[in-house]
């Protein structure tokens, strides 16, 4: 299989996926926009998917990178963060922001579609 690395180090592609999502993450910290935010939750979800690639390598002593139930696992990981997701979606709506969270968030859009257009 490939790797990263030589002489004996092996770099995980665990680590490659975890700068990915800080990268994507200091992207959405540092700039404004759509376009940043598109990149960014495009870098973020390889990174994701890179970082949990590993799974089943990283659960079994023996390091097996093919262990049977690591598809099960990721399955029910994902469907328990979808559950998750939907059961706070509701605290989001901007019936529940003050009226200056509110404000910021309209400042924030009318500071994007400055800079990229209202088209």
């Amino acid at each position: 299989y490939p790797q990263l690395g030589g002489d004996g180090i092996h770099i995980a592609h665990m680590l490659w996926g975890g700068l990915l999502m800080f990268a994507s993450q200091m992207l959405s910290f540092a700039f404004i926009g759509r376009d940043v935010q598109r990149l960014a939750a495009v870098i973020g979800g390889v990174g994701f998917g890179t970082f949990i690639d590993e799974l089943g390598k990283f659960i079994t002593s023996d390091n097996d990178y093919f262990f049977k139930p690591t598809p099960f696992l990721l399955y029910t990981g994902f469907c328990i963060l979808f559950v998750v997701l939907k059961c706070v979606e509701p605290l989001f709506t901007p019936s529940r922001f003050s009226k200056a969270e509110n404000l910021a968030n309209a400042l924030n859009l009318l500071a994007v579609y400055s800079t990229a257009g209202l088209t």
